[in-house]
């Protein structure tokens, strides 16, 4: 399986609190973003989580998903998901150059 979150871009809001809620410093734009969990054999989606303001962080959108994962499951990951470890999931993630 494969963990992602993946960011939509969104016209700029007029009103400034709304600005401030979806800005994305990331992308340097406002945006909406989603969890995606995939199975990389079936290529189909197993999870979609709730739709959330952009600024919030990967890690901590998945922590909050309480996503339930197979026992002994692989789970590929980016580092943005750094110290998201489940129980019970093997993990792989890229290593930094």
């Amino acid at each position: 399986m494969s963990l992602d979150a993946t960011e939509r871009p969104l016209q700029r809001p007029v009103k400034v609190d709304k600005q401030k809620e979806k800005y994305s410093g990331k992308k340097k734009t406002h945006t909406d973003k989603n969890l995606l969990l995939v199975n990389e054999n079936t290529k189909k989606v197993v999870y979609l989580s709730k739709t959330v303001e952009g600024k919030k962080h990967d890690k901590k959108l998945a922590d909050e998903s309480r996503i339930s994962y197979p026992e002994n499951a692989s789970l590929t990951k980016d580092t943005g998901f750094q110290g998201h470890n489940p129980k019970g999931v093997l993990n792989q993630q890229p290593k930094k150059k």
